[in-house]
């Protein structure tokens, strides 16, 4: 059995060399607003890596935040591959 990815109820392939074979982890995002530096919150994502080409894929937004350029934001894996 292939160790297949799906994302939304359709198998992920790579849109670089179009294999489907993916490493899974997860980075957790970190940030402090700019507008109430006592506001820390954390998120959690996941990320897909090709184990053919290395393309990654990261799904969800990175940050709630409407202007991540005005964030202190740390972006750390959690997970082993």
């Amino acid at each position: 059995m292939l160790n297949e990815v799906r994302i939304w109820g359709k198998e992920l392939i790579c849109d670089i060399c179009s294999e489907n074979q993916w490493y899974k982890s997860s980075l957790k995002t970190e940030y402090q607003s700019e507008e109430n530096i006592n506001e820390y919150n954390e998120e959690i994502r996941y990320v897909f890596e090709c184990k053919k080409c290395g393309n990654c894929r990261i799904f969800g937004m990175v940050s709630n935040e409407n202007d991540v350029d005005d964030v202190n934001m740390t972006i750390s894996p959690i997970s082993e591959k």
